[in-house]
């Protein structure tokens, strides 16, 4: 959906406000070349210590505070030891508030090897600034971050209070006990819902209205091992989880359809249950949930080519639009699998191919077991603040703006939105950069963010 407005959101800010490039980019390099300490994968053996990108953003802010004279008030919540997340409020003259939320100081981690350059120093190649974070979400970090100090330094008189809110746990948000789950459990959040969000984790310089909500499964299948010279005599689990796994997928696809509403929000992608990773045959279930998930179909070692194994497991998730419940899709899917007849899935790897062996009192048996999930997905409110005004705004810089939503999640914004907040995504970054290697941004986009976020705020302090 695509938004093109002919007039101008006007007021004190867009002039009280100059874009400092030079202390962007300062403070930008200085938290990418501290952002090793803040690689954020533990199953990986990255544990994230954001103090280290923290303390720069401290050091921009703190001359503002009202501990230094200043008018910032800022307030550091650490939940673990190391891990800060830091608000922000430069305050109004009423209770209303605008804030900005969800910038986070951790990163995903970066391998140099694989790299064109060093992802821990911050590379400028005219437009272009390089390395790990610029896009996600260290950019977003530093713009907030010179935005609050920018405002601080200008001191308009506005009606409401604009809010930073900066996190650690960003790229682990559905691991608890870190970041913003834990402001969200103490009330910390309480105050800015009164007034619209906006999620700063975002890029390409347009609102992202909705995102879906993701589960992931294991589908646990169990054969009879036996030579491979009498297939006849085995159940094989490879092929019955190739053949369990289409009727499964029919099932999801004929049951959740697109939805009239993903068009609106500008979804490319609708809701999908697929497989993302097999696991090796093995001679039980249990030792099958042992083996590595990223390897193509082999057998326990010590085996043969010429054994069909007793087990196999598919692993994948499912990724659905906000219109449709996670929870109700969890339970339709177990229930279909729970009620398969498995020995009628047989017909397509041979007349040798089958799921019962009556002489044996034996059938093939499948399990679906659930992991994580990111819980609902959320959609914005479409007519609410937070949309509307940053629309406009984007559509007064760029010259036309194009609502989208992605099936990526985004889960506490699902809760942010459940509960009742106006939610808005926005970021500055480029998409095509998210978490990937040679990461980069270009310095012209985060330019037209600060008079995004001029004209935001102006606009809802008229509001």
């Amino acid at each position: 959906v695509t938004f093109v407005f002919d007039f101008c959101l006007s007021g004190p800010m867009a002039a009280q406000l100059p874009w400092n490039e030079a202390r962007f980019v300062e403070l930008l390099g200085r938290m990418v070349q501290d952002c090793e300490s803040t690689q954020n994968l533990p199953s990986q053996g990255f544990v994230a210590r954001e103090e280290a990108v923290a303390k720069h953003v401290m050091e921009v802010l703190h001359p503002f505070s009202v501990s230094s004279g200043g008018v910032l008030q800022i307030d550091v919540h650490e939940y673990q030891g190391g891990r800060p997340n830091v608000v922000v409020r430069y305050p109004g003259a009423t209770d209303k508030v605008v804030s900005f939320v969800g910038m986070h100081f951790d990163v995903v981690p970066a391998d140099p090897g694989s790299w064109e350059f060093d992802p821990f120093t911050l590379e400028r190649d005219g437009d272009q600034l390089k390395g790990r974070g610029t896009t996600g979400c260290l950019g977003n970090v530093a713009i907030l971050a010179n935005f609050m100090a920018a405002l601080a330094e200008a001191k308009p008189a506005l009606q409401r209070s604009v809010v930073a809110v900066f996190v650690s746990n960003g790229e682990q948000a559905s691991q608890p006990g870190v970041g913003l789950d834990m402001l969200l459990d103490r009330g910390v959040l309480d105050p800015v819902k009164n007034g619209p969000l906006y999620w700063m984790d975002g890029a390409d310089l347009q609102p992202c209205v909705g995102t879906s909500a993701v589960a992931s499964w294991t589908l646990e299948i169990e054969g009879k091992k036996f030579h491979s010279g009498f297939a006849n005599n085995a159940i094989n689990p490879i092929e019955l989880a190739m053949d369990s796994l289409k009727s499964i997928q029919t099932f999801f696809y004929d049951t959740f359809k697109p939805l009239p509403d993903e068009e609106a929000y500008g979804f490319k992608c609708t809701s999908t249950m697929k497989p993302t990773q097999y696991l090796r045959g093995a001679d039980s279930l249990d030792a099958s949930r042992s083996l590595s998930a990223h390897v193509s179909w082999s057998y326990p070692e010590g085996s043969s080519v010429n054994v069909i194994p007793q087990t196999a497991t598919v692993s994948g998730d499912v990724r659905v639009t906000p219109f449709h419940d996670i929870e109700a899709v969890q339970e339709a899917l177990t229930k279909f699998v729970g009620e398969l007849d498995v020995p009628a899935l047989a017909g397509g790897h041979g007349t040798a191919s089958k799921y019962e062996l009556p002489q044996d009192n034996l059938k093939g048996k499948l399990k679906l077991v659930w992991g994580g999930s990111t819980g609902a997905g959320f959609a914005a409110d479409l007519k609410g603040t937070a949309v509307t005004v940053m629309t406009e705004a984007v559509a007064q810089e760029m010259g036309a703006a194009r609502l989208f939503s992605l099936t990526g999640s985004l889960p506490h914004v699902g809760k942010l939105r459940k509960a009742g907040y106006d939610v808005c995504g926005m970021g500055f970054g480029r998409m095509e950069y998210f978490h990937a290697n040679n990461e980069q941004a270009r310095v012209s986009d985060f330019a037209h963010g600060w008079k995004i976020l001029c004209s935001t705020v102006t606009a809802c302090d008229s509001k």
